[in-house]
């Protein structure tokens, strides 16, 4: 697992051991990367974006930050702590010797939302092999999971209106979103009790490989909007 300091201790890349020879299928994007004028920029997966509506002015983590590794309970704890104009934002990465799984940790306290949308992750998923069509397992409220092969193009997090800002949604009730990659599996798991979210799924077609982002949002808005105080401790599994 690599992260980048440089860029508010966003996930660069990681390979898991059971994906074995095998690109990894979760990290960020380099400028230029995607033969795209619209997606020429760099893109960073475990990112958090605010967007002011009133201000007109997006903040991002994507700064310089000074980590701190130490262990709690026989875990690994990688952390920062990044200053914003709502409050500080606590982002811990925490690891289990001997664990395939990552725990990816959001801690917003007393933050002070007015007329903002606020989403975290922004992971981006990477399918190297367009052939093999990427599909997302999860449950929307049946018995069983359901399944959604990626093969068309939609963006859940593009606004109605000016008033609405975003389309739709994934409804996922128990909490966890798996993708399927050929024989490789990503899967994303959270507490729905403790942190109300709503994934969005953004998927554009790029060259060389599709543009394929999982973003959790904690604040939209509408013509309903009002100022808020927010407290989101968001804890997202990560694992194979």
């Amino acid at each position: 697992m690599h992260l980048n300091c440089n860029k508010g201790l966003t996930l660069h890349n990681i390979k898991f051991k059971s994906h074995k020879n095998y690109k990894e299928l979760i990290g960020s994007l380099p400028h230029g990367f995607l033969n795209s004028i619209e997606y020429g920029a760099d893109f960073y997966s475990s990112s958090i974006l605010i967007e002011s509506i009133s201000e007109r002015k997006r903040y991002t983590d994507l700064r310089k930050v000074k980590e701190k590794i130490f262990t709690k309970d026989n875990e690994l704890y990688i952390s920062c702590e990044i200053p914003f104009v709502n409050g500080n934002l606590i982002k811990n990465y925490v690891l289990k010797k001997g664990s395939d799984r990552i725990k990816i940790m959001y801690n917003l306290k007393n933050w002070k939302v007015k007329n903002s949308i606020i989403r975290l992750g922004n992971f981006i998923i990477k399918n190297p092999v367009r052939s093999q069509i990427m599909t997302i397992f999860t449950n929307t409220g049946g018995k069983k999971d359901e399944h959604f092969p990626l093969n068309k193009y939609f963006d859940h997090s593009a606004p109605v209106s000016a008033l609405v800002s975003a389309t739709t949604g994934l409804p996922s009730n128990e909490g966890k979103i798996r993708f399927l990659c050929g024989n490789n599996s990503l899967n994303f798991t959270w507490d729905p009790s403790e942190s109300a979210v709503m994934p969005m799924i953004k998927n554009m077609r790029t060259e060389p490989i599709d543009f394929t982002r999982l973003i959790f949002s904690i604040s939209e808005i509408d013509d309903t909007f009002k100022d808020k105080q927010l407290n989101c401790n968001f804890c997202i599994n990560l694992f194979p």
